[in-house]
């Protein structure tokens, strides 16, 4: 009895997945929901990734994200789609997240448990570079990532990643903007050893969004 059922229940689900079915079947017993939207395209073109390896050996891996004005303005919109913000509250929670880049320019990073970034003295350093000019960083920290930030990075973010924040800060000593003008920015990881660096173009265009 049990191997007849067995066989009608396999027979079944071939002639449902023979036409289709199956998954339509399975779409209307199983309630899937509805997905949030997501702009992969803008996530993409703010994230970058460093390999360093030491002939065969991985010596770091750096997985990136600049929180532009871009940035900050999907997290904000993925933030009051899950909580179901109102557009009064959106607007305020949006302008909250572009105000902190008029102090700051921030970035998330993702390194390997082998490669902390918070040891003190720090094994890695790094720096921000705009022009000819040099900057440290103000605040480089462990931190916890939000479910919006977590969906970004996606994959990327294993067990065996952690991820930190990395400010500096948006004026200079004489304070002035330091992204006023600038068409790049660049972020180096230096050790004794080995250096690396990634890069953002169009500078400008992710920048100083209106709301």
């Amino acid at each position: 009895m049990k191997v007849f059922m067995r066989a009608f229940i396999v027979a079944g689900i071939m002639l449902l997945s023979g036409c289709g079915g199956l998954i339509d079947w399975s779409k209307e017993t199983f309630d899937q929901g509805k997905n949030h939207s997501e702009d992969r395209e803008t996530i993409d073109a703010h994230m970058r990734v460093i390999k360093i390896y030491d002939q065969f050996e991985t010596v770091a891996l750096f997985d990136v994200l600049w929180l532009s004005d871009e940035v900050r303005s999907l997290y904000a919109q993925s933030h009051s789609a899950i909580y179901g913000r109102n557009p009064e509250s959106s607007t305020a929670f949006l302008r909250r997240q572009l105000k902190t880049n008029e102090h700051f320019v921030s970035f998330y990073v993702l390194s390997t448990h082998a490669v902390p970034l918070n040891e003190k003295p720090p094994l890695w350093s790094v720096y921000l570079k705009v022009g000819e000019n040099t900057y440290q960083p103000l605040e480089m920290k462990a931190v916890e990532l939000s479910p919006e930030y977590r969906k970004f990075f996606g994959k990327r973010l294993t067990n065996h990643r952690r991820p930190y924040e990395i400010r500096f800060e948006r004026q200079d000593n004489e304070g002035r903007d330091i992204l006023e003008g600038a068409q790049a920015i660049e972020l180096f990881f230096s050790n004794p050893k080995h250096f690396a660096a990634v890069s953002w173009d169009n500078v400008q265009g992710t920048q100083n969004q209106k709301v």
